[in-house]
């Protein structure tokens, strides 16, 4: 996916309300499923309602975003899922569409961010399964979409993909390697990426009793959101 940020009557930071999207580029196979973070952000000093639309869809695709309306407290911002599943007979190649955040609070003034959606070709049926060795790329969002921790360098160094007091940069950046279902990584995440395709992205949910339960962890009692791509499955 490549993401424009374009906002109707205002720009940027004047706008009531904006969009962003910090990871992006994945691909879709034919009949495949893709879902990506968005965060939605009220640039205003009071509360501010906002309805998300879609707009300029490709033909025959089914797409949807995890709510329509929301509410924001004073410059809050809000993490927003969108999923994307191709048509089994789509040929190879780029497709676009819009999602529309309107603030109903401030004189209908809206923000848009135009997706386009990559296609390739099957390469494999394969799906993670248990023991599965398996390479993924990732980034961890709070539910305000603040970021934690990434595997991926470009959004590690996006001065504008704001983070958390705890994110730390690292001196290179690879893939995630570990063993599927091996309870190598928190509960959530390990029974995430079981059943992915290769090549999938997916954002896995982890409530708090499923991610870091040591009490005095940063992230001890939070629900944690992972964009989760399956890079390679040995």
């Amino acid at each position: 996916y490549f993401f424009t940020h374009m906002d109707e009557d205002s720009n940027g930071d004047n706008a009531p309300v904006s969009l962003s999207c910090y990871n992006q580029e994945h691909g879709i196979t034919p009949n495949g499923t893709a879902q990506f973070v968005l965060v939605l952000k009220n640039n205003m000093m009071d509360k501010n309602v906002v309805r998300l639309s879609l707009c300029d869809l490709p033909q025959n695709w089914s797409i949807y975003l995890d709510q329509e309306m929301a509410i924001l407290q004073k410059k809050e911002s809000k993490l927003l899922i969108l999923t994307t599943k191709a048509p089994k007979d789509v040929n190879a190649g780029s497709f676009t569409a819009s999602v529309r955040a309107e603030s109903l609070s401030f004189s209908g003034k809206a923000s848009t961010i135009e997706v386009t959606i990559r296609v390739h070709s099957l390469t494999s049926n394969r799906t993670v399964q248990t023991g599965d060795h398996i390479s993924v790329n990732y980034v961890g969002y709070l539910k305000d979409g603040t970021i934690f921790d990434t595997s991926i360098e470009a959004v590690a160094k996006d001065e504008n993909a704001p983070k958390t007091d705890s994110f730390q940069q690292r001196e290179s950046y690879s893939t995630l390697d570990f063993d599927a279902g091996k309870g190598q990584m928190i509960e959530g995440f390990d029974d995430g990426v079981l059943g992915m395709h290769l090549g999938e992205t997916k954002v896995i949910v982890v409530p708090p009793d499923k991610g870091y339960t040591q009490e005095g962890h940063e992230l001890y009692g939070k629900t944690l959101y992972f964009e989760v791509t399956v890079e390679n499955i040995d």
